[in-house]
């Protein structure tokens, strides 16, 4: 259980994003009524799984012991993968006048895809809390790892989300959120590309001093 595989989390982001453009395609081209409801029940079926494994993530923080080694960037895919439903939630929202269902069901969508967000904003916070606590508090080494993208990703999915959020529900106050995420987002962008560089250029580095080491 402290192992936790993040992959399925991609596995379930992958599904809903591809029943989301399908179902937006299917909106816009105004697809048959079997078709559409095909492609809502996928993304459904994805919302649901990705719930299920957030529970699992949150129990295994409350419950087991943390170890701060194991407190690895990718803990950030479950905020995007929040990120991402809000996201795909506002987009249904502002395509709800072409399918009269979803002009039946939006009261619906706007609090399932308003609790969503809320859910995503909670995290960002303990997440960095986590982060500072790995980092600065334990001493863990700051070096460049390929699982950081797992962190700047999130990062840019919620400012997205919320800035469609914002439109969708009609609230400009929201708009605020993403004007300061966006540097946010920005600044973790680039200095996690220029921790890979100097990754490679270490890299690098070191191969052409010990290749001519080698041949003698």
């Amino acid at each position: 259980m402290k192992k936790f595989n993040y992959g399925i989390f991609f596995i379930c982001i992958s599904l809903f994003v591809y029943s989301l453009f399908e179902l937006v395609l299917a909106l816009i081209i105004q697809k048959p009524f079997m078709e559409g409801l095909s492609h809502l029940d996928k993304g459904t079926i994805s919302l649901i799984l990705s719930a299920f494994l957030v529970n699992i993530l949150l129990l295994i923080l409350t419950f087991l012991k943390l170890e701060f080694a194991a407190l690895t960037p990718p803990y950030w895919i479950n905020m995007g993968a929040v990120a991402i439903t809000t996201l795909a939630g506002s987009t249904l929202i502002l395509h709800a006048k072409n399918w009269s269902l979803l002009i039946e069901i939006t009261p619906f969508l706007k609090g399932f895809t308003l609790f969503f967000w809320i859910t995503g904003t909670w995290w960002i916070p303990l997440l960095f809390i986590l982060m500072i606590w790995r980092y600065l508090y334990n001493g863990y080494p700051l070096s460049y790892e390929p699982q950081l993208w797992g962190m700047v990703f999130p990062l840019a999915m919620y400012t997205t989300s919320t800035y469609q959020l914002s439109v969708a529900l009609d609230v400009p106050m929201l708009a605020a959120i993403p004007r300061i995420m966006v540097y946010i987002s920005i600044l973790a962008w680039i200095t996690v590309s220029v921790s890979l560089l100097r990754h490679l250029f270490k890299s690098l580095k070191e191969n052409v001093y010990y290749a001519p080491n080698e041949r003698i």
